[in-house]
């Protein structure tokens, strides 16, 4: 009983002395903003003088400190800043630091990669970030704009789904191909075919490498995230914007945009900008004065040679459509632009600890042609058998809730976000029908056509998009800490091609026609006759098309693709200086397709069909680093990066006249890559001078790969394995106050090292669009008079190397995508409020090849659609800020 009784004592002693040591902590709060902006600083560190105790500020530059004493001094530090010391003590509160920028210093970028406020110096990973003075002082609107300067970075517009314009196809370090490269708007995952516009966005991050583990399975390449400004409520902001160009080949561009930021009330804020583009077209048209309409009149009744034929019993009197919108006129400019759009958000403060953040973004672009090159980049003219128009519109709407609650052991985070895009288009398909069915005799690369019929055909997708993650990021004291979370999404799609052109299976089950169905024997269907497989199929097309009630082609499908995930990172300090990091994430996909493809030229078997896809698995991630220094990190990764199998839709069978039996695959399995990679991370002569660089290894496994036929169709298939092997370096500094400069520059050996039987790749082959060489430089020098306005000049280098878009490219040359280097420009003079600058963009009037353009509605040998960059343009901009 005595001993026990000492026990309690002794348990009460200890209570007591550890609440008088929790009661001697003393906690500080505050904030840190910019001293001449204004705004709030995230990312500054934040330590108690002669301690290893320290934190850093968040995005709305607020922090929290412990001190285990009632006085102390706190340093205050970050990248581009004077570094600043206060004393604080037990009396301390709500604590207000204003840092003065040093015009010695880089400017540092607070990122998100680890979905977590850190600086880009500190995040043990290879990121290249365009910074919001880069997006300004090069112009730079969307997506294109500013990828051709990321080291390992290509793209272009081949699109395994036939997504001509609307298809990026992005690589990040020699992986390419569909769904391999997300596209986020701050924390939500977007088609790779989106590029928001740039007007209020803080900066963009390149995340190189797998990120399945807090991104998903669609980045084993890497993410691209777009991160945009949230509400403040310290001060009314904004600007105004107006821009005046013109471009070579073309005429007049213009655009407005504005921003404003407006405190409602201390806890309530609103944000909004908007901006409205034209952008002149580039590309003539010159219409063929000789060749003859079939179609010309609304009722056709006698064929070319001027017979009139009764057909089983129907009398040869056809009704047309009368070639509607045929001309022969010449056209100028035909690839006008218009594009418009609006981000407005709203901040809700409603405790220190609680942010509650809603935006809405629509963007709506409007074209009234194609901007493709025929044959030739340098050739700003397209040929046209009928003068018919083309167009294009793509409206999307992106409504986004994030919520934000702040304890002493972390942040949760609720996400949520919906996405409703529509897009249409309309396409000529006049050659490309008439040469496949009137004059099937013709060589598409050699002979032209003396008939067409004069049609069109539409394309629309609509896309809903759902998606929900909740995270914790812990923020522990101890050497433990951990991000958490789950992740749902649905993205349904419905898809409807239509190419009606009335008349013309009429016109082709005549005997007058240049080409004629077959005449079959109903009772032994002919498997390979192109009405179809039965006499049913026949009949049908029969009494349909006699009397023009069935399209010549209708394409409707409805995609259905849902992922739930958990995921989460694990760090571990092993030491002060070293550091372990494991990353796992848990999957469960499924993809539906219901699909089905009619009308009256049947070129499809076995339509209408139906997929399933269901797969799970888990993506680990490994990570050491070793923080040399405050300045200097070193690290290593091993990480997997995963992409899902699907199937293939149907062929046509003049498609699959292309291949051997058996060439074309139904589906294709998933395939992924393990990385291996090194980075240094590193800042010199008092952050001066900034290097970081890595050396990286992915060996790819099973790879799915698409393939263009000349047909224009195409297939994905896999190949056996490859490898991408490759070095990067990015420094930038300043050698100068006034003079600053940069460069970048990606090595890349991406190799197949096995290859399959549905594509004819071969060892050492290399991977479709992907450059083995990579780079972009810039210098910037500013001039700063007595009045405190400066000038300053800029010059922007960006080089992509030689990519491939076939794996043979002796007898495809059109195929092979020569290296390009675009240079940017721009002076200008700036101001308290105001600045005004003159640019040139495309400085030497290069045009890249980015990609070929897949027609959605088929290609015509012979005739290669180049995707390019704009010629030569100058202009002037204006901006205005309160």
């Amino acid at each position: 009983m005595v001993k026990m009784h000492k026990k309690v004592k002794l348990l009460f002693t200890f209570f007591v002395i550890f609440s008088l040591g929790l009661s001697a902590q003393t906690v500080i709060k505050g904030k840190v903003i910019d001293a001449e902006a204004g705004q709030p600083l995230p990312g500054v560190n934040i330590m108690v003088k002669g301690t290893n105790n320290g934190t850093a500020t968040d995005f709305e530059g607020l922090f929290t400190i412990k001190l285990e004493t009632d006085r102390a001094t706190l340093v205050f530090s970050s990248i581009g800043f004077v570094k600043k010391e206060i004393q604080v003590d037990s009396d301390t509160s709500d604590l207000l630091v204003k840092m003065e920028p040093d015009a010695n210093q880089l400017e540092d970028v607070i990122i998100t990669a680890n979905k977590t406020a850190e600086s880009s110096q500190k995040v043990p990973l290879s990121v290249s970030v365009v910074g919001i003075e880069q997006i300004q002082r090069t112009g730079a609107k969307d997506f294109r704009d500013y990828a051709s300067g990321i080291p390992n970075l290509s793209f272009g517009t081949q699109g395994g789904d036939a997504g001509g314009r609307f298809s990026n196809e992005i690589s990040i370090r020699g992986i390419s191909g569909d769904n391999t490269t997300a596209m986020y708007l701050n924390d939500s995952p977007l088609p790779e075919s989106l590029s928001p516009n740039l007007i209020d966005v803080s900066h963009v991050e390149v995340l190189k490498g797998p990120q399945g583990t807090l991104y998903g399975a669609a980045t084993m390449g890497g993410a691209i995230k777009v991160l945009t400004n949230r509400p403040n409520v310290t001060e009314t902001t904004g600007f105004v914007e107006v821009e005046g160009s013109n471009v070579k080949e073309g005429d007049f561009n213009y655009s407005a945009s504005g921003l404003v930021n407006i405190p409602i009330t201390e806890k309530l804020a609103f944000r909004g900008s908007g901006y409205y583009n034209f952008r002149s077209g580039i590309y003539d048209m010159v219409v063929n004065k000789d060749i003859e309409w079939l179609n010309d009149d609304e009722v056709l009744t006698e064929d070319f040679y001027g017979d009139t034929e009764d057909y089983f019993g129907n009398p040869f009197n056809i009704k047309t459509d009368g070639c509607n919108g045929c001309t022969r006129e010449d056209k100028t400019n035909i690839d006008d632009q218009r594009d418009y759009g609006f981000n407005v958000n709203l901040g809700f403060y409603p405790t220190d600890n609680l942010s509650f953040y809603a935006r809405v973004i629509h963007q709506n672009l409007k074209g009234d042609g194609y901007d493709f090159a025929e044959n030739d980049v340098y050739n700003f003219t397209q040929n046209s058998n009928t003068g018919l128009d083309e167009y294009f519109k793509d409206k999307w709407t992106h409504y986004n809730l994030d919520v934000v609650f702040e304890t002493d052991k972390g942040v949760f985070t609720s996400n949520t976000n919906f996405l409703d895009r529509g897009f249409t288009e309309t396409e000529d398909v006049s050659d490309i029908n008439t040469y496949w069915w009137i004059e099937y005799e013709k060589d598409m690369e050699e002979d032209e056509l003396e008939v067409i019929w004069g049609m069109t055909v539409d394309r629309s997708v609509d896309t809903k998009i759902f998606q929900q993650e909740f995270r914790f990021a812990s923020e522990f004291e101890g050497k433990f800490n951990f991000i958490a979370g789950a992740f749902f999404s649905r993205d349904q799609q419905d898809w409807l091609y239509l190419h009606e052109s009335p008349g013309l299976a009429t016109y082709l089950l005549s005997d007058n026609a240049w080409y004629s169905y077959p005449d079959p024997d109903p009772a032994e269907p002919d498997e390979e006759a192109w009405w179809g497989d039965s006499e049913a199929d026949y009949s049908r097309i029969l009494e349909g098309d006699k009397n023009n009630t069935i399209p010549w082609y209708r394409y409707t499908g409805y995609f259905d693709q849902r992922e739930f995930a958990l995921f989460g990172q694990f760090y571990y300090q092993i030491t002060d200086k070293l550091k372990f990091t494991l990353g796992l994430r848990y999957f469960n996909s499924y993809i539906y397709k219901d699909i089905d493809e009619t009308g009256a030229d049947f070129a499809f078997k076995n339509s209408p069909f139906s997929t399933e896809f269901r797969e799970d698995g888990v993506n680990p991630k490994f990570n050491l680093t070793y923080q040399i220094d405050n300045d200097k990190m070193l690290y290593a990764t091993v990480a997997k990066g995963f992409r899902m199998g699907d199937s293939n839709e149907l062929l046509p069978r003049f498609a699959q006249e292309e291949l051997e039996p058996g060439e074309w695959p139904p589906t294709f399995g998933s395939d992924w890559i393990w990385n291996y990679e090194v980075g240094f991370k590193s800042m010199w002569f008092n952050g001066r001078l900034m290097a970081n660089t890595a050396i990286f290894y992915n060996k790819w496994e099973n790879l799915q790969q698409y393939r263009l036929l000349e047909s224009g169709w195409g297939y994905t298939a896999n190949v056996g394995s490859a490898h991408t092997a490759g070095f990067e370096i990015d420094m930038k500094g300043k050698l100068t106050k006034a003079f600053e400069l940069g460069f970048g520059i990606g090595l890349l050996d991406p190799k197949i090292d096995e290859g399959g039987e549905n594509l004819p790749a071969e060892p050492g082959d290399k991977i479709l669009y992907t450059a083995s060489f990579t780079g972009n430089a810039n210098a910037q020098y500013t001039f700063t008079f007595k009045n405190s306005n400066s000038l300053y000049l800029r010059a922007d280098l960006q080089h992509v190397g030689e990519r491939l878009g076939t794996y043979e490219p002796e007898e495809n040359p059109e195929s092979v995508y020569p290296a390009y280097t675009l240079i940017n420009s721009r002076m200008g003079y700036v101001m308290k409020n105001a600045e005004l600058s003159l640019f040139a963009n495309n400085l030497t009037n290069t045009q890249a090849v980015y990609g070929e353009i897949q027609s959605f509605a088929g290609n015509l040998p012979g005739r290669a659609r180049y995707a390019t960059n704009r010629p030569l343009t100058m202009g002037l901009t204006f901006r205005y800020k309160f």
